[in-house]
């Protein structure tokens, strides 16, 4: 007797159970959310670095650098597997997205290494960007101080960084070279909670920026980031003022 080649009915439903799962979890799907997920980590990891944690551009870890061709050959990918499978609109609308997130995140190798050697020109934002997150966050720094000594002043920067979790990294610039070992700022000593808003309390070593201007932090917590000439017009204004309204030059703890 010839054994009957249908299939029986736990077989139907093992192919139908696979046929689900395959639907379910399209091919490329995996690829298309991978390379989405490192386009995106390539192109706003090393934003977040220089904005909230600029002392780890002393060891920068280059390997979010490899996010961006990591997502893009996934991308690249995803989009030969569902080329011609035009269901998959969702699958492929998450690769174009890995796509173009990542080919904007190649362009942060490039930008690092031109800010380095850049000053105030249109590629030395990335230097601005950080330099302003960077002093907005030692004023935070200092007002705590404040707050805990009935609104008098630190006596020095390296006392105000006791405030917070990374000393170095407040006190120092990473992405510029002044030879200075403890901190690139100007400190004007004894400006307390009752001193003239605008008066500079920190300023930044103008090496920084190769002598073409500096940052600025003032008693309220404006951050100014000033050019040649406007920078030592505005440093010269508040030593004048400052002497005229306390009879004597203010004590400066130079950058060392």
């Amino acid at each position: 007797m010839t054994e009957s080649t249908n299939p029986t009915e736990d077989q139907t439903n093992a192919i139908e159970g696979a046929a689900a799962r395959r639907s379910s979890s399209p091919q490329g799907a995996g690829l298309a959310g991978v390379a989405l997920v490192f386009g995106l980590l390539g192109l706003f990891g090393p934003f977040f670095l220089i904005i909230y944690w600029p002392s780890s551009l002393q060891f920068y870890p280059y390997n979010l650098l490899l996010a961006g061709p990591v997502g893009l050959s996934c991308a690249v990918i995803a989009l030969i597997v569902t080329r011609s499978r035009p269901e998959l609109r969702k699958v492929r609308r998450r690769a174009w997205g890995g796509l173009f997130t990542s080919l904007l995140a190649l362009g942060w190798p490039w930008l690092i290494v031109v800010s380095h050697n850049a000053a105030y020109g249109w590629w030395g934002g990335v230097r601005q960007i950080n330099l302003r997150g960077q002093v907005a966050h030692l004023h935070k720094t200092i007002q705590k101080y404040a707050d805990r000594h009935e609104g008098k002043a630190p006596p020095d920067l390296d006392t105000a960084a006791e405030f917070t979790a990374d000393p170095g990294g407040l006190l120092i610039r990473y992405l510029g070279d002044t030879g200075n070992t403890t901190t690139d700022f100007h400190y004007v000593v004894g400006l307390d909670a009752d001193a003239p808003a605008n008066w500079i309390r920190v300023y930044g070593d103008s090496g920084l920026f190769g002598d073409e201007g500096g940052a600025i932090l003032c008693v309220d917590g404006t951050v100014e980031l000033l050019d040649e000439p406007e920078f030592g017009v505005r440093l010269k204004q508040f030593m004048d003022d400052y002497r005229t309204k306390r009879g004597e030059p203010p004590t400066i703890i130079a950058p060392h």
